[in-house]
């Protein structure tokens, strides 16, 4: 993951597990994969003026934004049918063979994660 300080001073804690992305101890988590998308996602987490982490432009105060990467995919081949035999008759021919490829989708890669840091220092994080 990249992490970016936007500014000076404090940074809200945070803890990386997989996917997982967890603010404050618990006080917000956030499973990336289920944010991705075939095109880049950002997601803003603030602050509101209680203190209460929120996703989105819900808050007062920028704690973080998290940039997740368009989806790539990865070319699978997979088995061929059989047609079963004389099924087509002797003046036909044979159809050829369909690509027989799928689209897979590939794992988040956490590398190209951005994780953008805003001050908190003033804030109380609950």
């Amino acid at each position: 993951m990249k992490i970016e300080e936007m500014n000076a001073g404090k940074k809200i804690a945070y803890d990386v597990d997989g996917t997982r992305l967890d603010f404050a101890g618990g006080a917000l988590t956030m499973d990336l994969d289920r944010y991705r998308r075939d095109y880049p996602v950002t997601k803003d987490v603030m602050a509101d003026g209680d203190g209460n982490l929120t996703l989105g432009s819900g808050g007062r105060y920028y704690v973080a934004q998290v940039e997740i990467p368009a989806n790539t995919y990865t070319e699978v081949q997979t088995e061929a049918e059989e047609e079963p035999v004389g099924t087509l008759a002797a003046s036909e021919e044979q159809p050829t063979a369909p690509d027989n490829a799928t689209m897979q989708l590939d794992p988040l890669d956490m590398e190209k994660v951005v994780l953008r840091l805003w001050s908190v220092a003033g804030i109380e994080i609950f």
